[in-house]
């Protein structure tokens, strides 16, 4: 007897292409008698008019060891009728209020008994064979985090605005650290990670998956057990409605406080900290305690934070800082001898600041008086 998917399972519905009436051949997994158990959690509000998408690009993977919980934060639109239509294929679902996005992964997480866990937002999707590739990669190689490709699409699927966002490993964990970028959806966990740090920071309501990986990368203080894929796995919806569509400064905040506790459980210098408060609007600033591997190099992390800071200085006319912070720089790593910085060590140490700032002043004048072209 052939095996089939839940395809024919499913309720029907009128649209064509996947996830509506395509799915991942249930053949694919015949390579293997187990796969790891593999837990998705789903944070909803009001997000009707995508959600039922969503629910059928996991359920149509057919992937043979999946939970799948749901978490509505008490919506007032459909999809309550939704969720209430694919119950049979839920492991868990719950509707009712709840604090946010970070509380709704939480109290999916609990309800979670997989080697490999991570979330999908209800207006995104996985594409087919997305979790066949997570399971095949974690049988290969049991690894902390596996990061695949994922595609932005602004909502028809066919008008991707950004291809090919995956997390970036760069040539140190200092960099990597400093640089960070994250792409959540298609970044999967060993789900013991998440209950170690006690799941998502609930004090996050924008950066919580970034908070996540830096803390792993910083308790880690090694690359060595996150497993870069080039498959596509997802696609990220950006629609008006959406937090990254609406909320990009209150992502850039919080981004802001998490990189001033870290800097400051590295000892920065407190001119370095309060240029870094100035720069970023004054917000309040939380002190919370991580732990940081003793393979981190805590002076090279800070020199990757600042590397740009000596232009602000001097931009600012502040050329005590601006000194300090050359010699903090220069005295880190011969990565951070750049022209520029070269330039304003030049200008720094060896003109006065009076003839400096007239320099400075004159230059401004002609600038100003030139006329445009």
């Amino acid at each position: 007897m052939k095996n089939t998917g839940l395809l024919n399972t499913l309720p029907t519905v009128k649209n064509i292409g996947w996830p509506w009436n395509e799915e991942t051949p249930v053949d694919l997994y015949k390579e293997h008698t187990k796969w790891p158990k593999i837990s998705i959690v789903t944070p909803s509000y009001n997000q009707g008019m995508f959600l039922e998408e969503t629910l059928r690009s996991v359920l149509l993977q057919n992937y043979p060891n999946l939970e799948y919980i749901v978490i509505d934060g008490g919506s007032k639109d459909r999809s309550l009728t939704i969720i209430k239509k694919y119950t049979p294929w839920l492991t868990y679902w719950v509707s009712e209020r709840d604090n946010g996005q970070s509380d709704a992964i939480n109290k999916g997480l609990v309800y979670c008994g997989g080697e490999i866990f991570n979330w999908i937002n209800s207006d995104d999707l996985y594409l087919p064979g997305a979790l066949y590739q997570v399971g095949k990669a974690y049988l290969e190689k049991e690894f902390d985090i596996f990061a695949a490709y994922s595609h932005h699409f602004q909502w028809s699927k066919s008008k991707i605005t950004f291809p090919n966002d995956r997390i970036p490993i760069l040539d140190s964990i200092e960099k990597t650290i400093a640089d960070h970028y994250y792409s959540q959806i298609g970044s999967f966990y060993k789900r013991s990670i998440f209950t170690e740090f006690d799941g998502v920071s609930e004090e996050k309501r924008y950066v919580m998956d970034v908070d996540l990986w830096l803390k792993y990368l910083l308790k880690k203080g090694s690359l060595k057990d996150v497993v870069l894929s080039d498959e596509v796995v997802a696609l990220f919806r950006i629609h008006d409605l959406s937090k990254t569509g609406s909320g990009l400064e209150k992502f850039k905040r919080e981004a802001a406080r998490m990189m001033y506790n870290i800097t400051r459980l590295c000892d920065a210098p407190q001119y370095f900290q309060e240029e870094h408060i100035d720069r970023h609007d004054r917000c309040n600033y939380c002190e919370e305690e991580l732990e940081i591997s003793p393979n981190i190099n805590k002076r090279a992390l800070l020199a990757h934070y600042y590397r740009r800071y000596p232009e602000y200085f001097y931009e600012k006319k502040n050329y005590e800082s601006l000194k300090r912070s050359l010699l903090f720089l220069l005295g880190t790593s011969f990565s951070f001898w750049t022209t520029t910085n070269l330039s304003l060590a030049v200008k720094s140490f060896f003109i006065p600041h009076r003839l400096l700032n007239s320099l400075r002043n004159r230059k401004n004048k002609v600038a100003l008086s030139s006329p445009e072209k």
